[in-house]
């Protein structure tokens, strides 16, 4: 069975809630992702951005993990598949992330319940949190109503 390198970011770092929503996923190493920043647009995007760097982890999911995550994540109207290459063992890697569609491009705060989901998969991953408190701020400063609202996350 083929598994796919999987880049989490946001509720995904949540090691329980990742374990739920995909039984044969298991951590392969943390990782920062270069020249991207973490926003929030209600709920976790990353954008492309020089000098800057995403926090996250690395997991190796099954086929079926994958379609969870789809379905999850919204693919093809919430979020799009994107890949990135990484050097991993020296092998080049293929690795997914979601990134939101184009349809949401505003910033918004995320709310409490999410946001505390986050940081507790900050913590369970020893991933610095600098990086989630500058992007909540910065989305928090640069808000607009045009933003995603999620049910699942409200407060």
């Amino acid at each position: 069975m083929s598994k796919t390198l999987y880049f989490a970011y946001g509720s995904n770092l949540h090691l329980g809630q990742m374990k739920d929503r995909c039984p044969d996923s298991k951590v392969l190493m943390s990782f920062i992702l270069k020249n991207f920043k973490l926003v929030f647009r209600n709920v976790a995007d990353i954008e492309k951005n020089v000098g800057s760097e995403v926090n996250g982890v690395i997991f190796k999911i099954s086929q079926k993990d994958e379609k969870s995550l789809d379905k999850y994540e919204g693919v093809p109207t919430l979020y799009k598949k994107e890949y990135f290459e990484v050097d991993i063992e020296e092998k080049q890697n293929k690795v997914l992330y979601y990134k939101m569609t184009s349809s949401y491009d505003g910033y918004g705060s995320p709310s409490l319940k999410y946001y505390k989901v986050i940081e507790k998969g900050y913590e369970q991953n020893s991933l610095n949190k600098q990086s989630l408190i500058d992007a909540r701020e910065f989305s928090i400063k640069n808000s607009k109503s045009s933003t995603f609202t999620s049910q699942r996350w409200k407060d």
